[in-house]
Order: C-alpha cells, then sequence, then structure tokens
C-alpha cells in the first residue's frame, strides 16, 4: 500500500484526473492528491505493474522499481534477458500508449 499511496501522490501532483477510478479498500490517509492528471495501469502474473503516469514534459513508465520515459522503457524491454518478459511487457507498453493517445495524451515521437 505505501507504494499506491506514493504513486498516486506522484501523479497527482503532476495533474492526474481520477474521476471514475476504482479506489475501493485504497489507503489514501495522508495522501496529497492536488493537481495530478491520469494514470493507466496493467497488472501482470510476475507481479509488477506496467503504470503510465501523466507529466507535463511527456508520459513516464513504472514497473518495478524503475522510472522510465517511453523510448527509455522501449529499449528497456528490447534488450530485456528474459525472452518472455520482452513477449509480454512490449505488447503492453503498446497497449498502454495506445489508450493514452485515445484519451488524448500527448506522446513523444519514438
Amino acid at each position: 500500500m505505501k507504494w499506491t499511496r506514493y504513486l498516486l501522490e506522484l501523479a497527482l501532483a503532476n495533474g492526474a484526473d481520477l474521476r471514475g477510478a476504482a479506489l475501493c479498500g485504497a489507503d489514501l490517509r495522508g495522501a496529497d492528491l492536488r493537481g495530478a492528471n491520469s494514470i493507466i495501469c496493467l497488472s501482470f502474473s510476475h507481479s509488477w505493474n506496467l503504470i503510465l503516469v501523466r507529466f507535463p514534459d511527456g508520459p513516464r513508465i513504472h514497473c518495478g522499481c524503475q522510472w522510465f520515459t517511453v523510448s527509455e522503457a522501449k529499449a528497456h524491454w528490447k534488450r530485456h534477458e528474459g525472452s518472455q518478459r520482452r513477449a509480454i511487457v512490449l505488447p503492453a507498453l503498446k497497449s498502454l500508449l495506445i489508450l493514452a493517445r485515445v484519451q488524448g495524451w500527448e506522446m513523444e515521437q519514438t
């Protein structure tokens, strides 16, 4: 839950819009939720979420303990040693980016 609060605070500090978000069971005590814009998250069986967070200068991807720009994330998973991880995460990232574009997020050209 500590990471959930941290990610929500980070996203909300950057303008995330959580209208319609299902936050049932989330412990948000003490969370500063002002100004956030958007978060899109996918969960995987390997227990790491792939989270796309909207920032004023473009989206960032969080997975495991790492943060990436879109191009950094693509490069990271293209060279990842785990072929199964590549086979899962790269299409998932593509799906997240499509969802974000449909919702009007501005994206870097890669």
